[in-house]
């Protein structure tokens, strides 16, 4: 190779290994003007299994500083409690390695906590891990997945202090209590300013409502995912209170609801149930909706067209009906009803009606597209219809 060889090809060159750690690795090791790049690729996602290997990493970036200026996601994955190694040795890898690492993370944007890849119980919050958001300025997304708070306010006080904070992610959260100590804390705390999307599964709405509406109330909140939401906490919670605080600043929403404990009555809507509670009529700059049903044929095919009919936005996009949880296109499905609503001239500014169907549908690729243009003739003669088929990781492939 050329001594005068323009370094920019080589680092173009050097791109296209991202992701071959082998082939970045030996790269670093070719010439000292091999290495930055290489180096980049190798560091900017850090995924971490164990107390012991955070700690590692947190020894590696104090002892070569320019490292963590490297690094821009930290995942780290629990391992599952039979694997744990000692308690006491656990929270002494947290208690030093944290510290660390919220003073040699400099540029990083997006942490993520997350036991659920193994199956475990969720993972308890060490208390080092409070301090470490109120240093890490550039921080912008924080995912949680089955991880353990003491209380309520500790969820609180950790995204309260992520100033940059602009994406939260929360999955299947558990609390040692299930009693809100303070219902007042949030509203002596900086809440995040920049707080432009959130998604919540699977934690208990009705508890962290009040915190939502406080945070919905003094941020302009872009993108809002609720899934799970009891039904059974409509009329006594309003969780729709949301939805009507965000106002016209919220552009893309997702939903589904679930009927709570299995072992109650049959469910049923009260009435007036979603313009009191789920309606979207104060969201007049929404572009996309998104309906996941998964409670019963009665109660999303209610929930569904009314809030559908609640919209008022004429900037509306995108309408999504997932129906991933069914092995065939479910018959009780009102598509007749959809088709004709979306047809309505305050829907002209749908371009697209997507359907994602399930993983285990028998039909062919080009048939099942088929049979929903059937069902949806209207949207197939606009040319709006998308049918998507999940696979089993939820990824997602468009059919034609």
């Amino acid at each position: 190779m050329p001594r005068n060889f323009p370094v920019e090809l080589i680092d173009h060159v050097i791109d296209y290994l991202r992701y071959d750690t082998h082939s970045l690795e030996a790269c670093a090791l070719t010439c000292r003007s091999w290495l930055p790049r290489s180096r980049y690729h190798l560091f900017w996602r850090i995924l971490v299994f164990n107390p012991p290997q955070l700690l590692r990493l947190a020894q590696v970036v104090d002892g070569t500083p320019a490292l963590g200026a490297l690094i821009e996601r930290l995942i780290v994955l629990e391992l599952a409690p039979e694997e744990w190694p000692e308690m006491d040795y656990r929270y002494d890898a947290y208690t030093k390695a944290l510290p660390l690492l919220a003073e040699k993370l400099t540029k990083v944007k997006y942490v993520r906590f997350d036991t659920s890849k193994w199956g475990a119980l969720p993972w308890p919050i060490h208390e080092s891990l409070y301090d470490l958001p109120h240093r890490l300025n550039s921080l912008t997304t924080l995912a949680l997945r089955c991880v353990a708070f003491d209380t309520y306010e500790d969820l609180f006080r950790l995204v309260a202090g992520c100033p940059n904070l602009s994406v939260l992610y929360c999955f299947a959260l558990q609390w040692e209590s299930d009693t809100l100590h303070n219902t007042e804390f949030w509203h002596g705390h900086v809440r995040p300013p920049k707080l432009r999307s959130i998604r919540l599964t699977l934690p208990p709405m009705f508890v962290l409502l009040d915190w939502l509406r406080a945070i919905a109330s003094h941020t302009a909140l872009n993108t809002t995912e609720f899934r799970m939401v009891e039904i059974d906490d409509l009329p006594h919670d309003n969780p729709g209170a949301l939805w009507q605080i965000m106002g016209p600043s919220l552009s893309y929403t997702t939903v589904s609801f679930s009927p709570g404990d299995p072992r109650s009555s049959p469910l049923t809507l009260p009435e007036g149930t979603v313009d009191k509670y789920l309606s979207l009529a104060h969201n007049t700059e929404l572009r996309s909706f998104h309906y996941i049903a998964l409670v019963d044929p009665h109660i999303d095919v209610q929930i569904l067209l009314d809030m559908l009919t609640s919209i008022t936005s004429h900037r509306l996009e995108q309408v999504v009906l997932d129906i991933c949880r069914f092995h065939a296109p479910p018959r009780w499905v009102p598509y007749d009803k959809i088709d004709d609503l979306l047809a309505q001239s305050q829907f002209s500014t749908v371009k697209e009606l997507v359907i994602r169907s399930a993983p285990q549908m028998e039909s062919g690729r080009s048939s099942l597209f088929s049979l929903y243009a059937l069902l949806f003739p209207k949207a197939h003669a606009r040319g709006i219809l998308s049918v998507l088929k999940c696979d089993e990781d939820h990824s997602c492939q468009a059919l034609e």
